[in-house]
């Protein structure tokens, strides 16, 4: 008996992984391997860059909606993480077609809520209204600073 739960959980850790690393191709950047010279080539020109108010150094690229800003790292210049301001009239359906049912739901001070999908590697934050105001995609947690260096 103890051997079928362990081979369950063998199994289950192979699965979730590749769930959650199916959804860092963001907006033609693969999470935690694109690099900042990959990026330009692919997208063009950003229409902005700098440092966000947390410190992190971003690139803007899209002159209209949907506009994606990719979070790089310094010491090694890959994209990190991205944050997708969608469509105006994006709705929740729309984010469940896409991802399914959502983890965990949060609600804000101001009743607009956020839904984290797929372990933590997706979450999108909506309007007060129920549209949504962006979705941010994170590195899944098989692709950490430390692997992809020893790849």
């Amino acid at each position: 008996m103890a051997h079928t739960t362990s081979l369950y959980g063998a199994i289950a850790l192979c699965i979730v992984p590749s769930v959650a690393a199916g959804q860092n191709h963001v907006q033609g950047a693969d999470l935690g391997v694109t690099t900042v010279r990959e990026l330009r080539s692919t997208r063009g020109e950003p229409v902005d860059t700098g440092r966000n108010v947390d410190g992190w150094l971003y690139i803007r690229v899209g002159q209209e909606r949907p506009q994606s800003t990719y979070y790089v790292s310094a010491e090694d210049s890959v994209v990190e993480w991205a944050g997708v301001f969608v469509v105006d009239g994006y709705t929740a359906s729309r984010v469940h077609e896409a991802f399914g049912r959502p983890d965990t739901t949060i609600f804000g001070e101001d009743l607009a809520k956020e839904e984290v999908f797929k372990y933590g590697a997706i979450s999108a934050s909506y309007k007060p209204n129920g549209d949504v105001a962006y979705i941010e995609y994170s590195r899944a947690v098989v692709l950490t600073t430390r692997l992809r260096r020893l790849r």
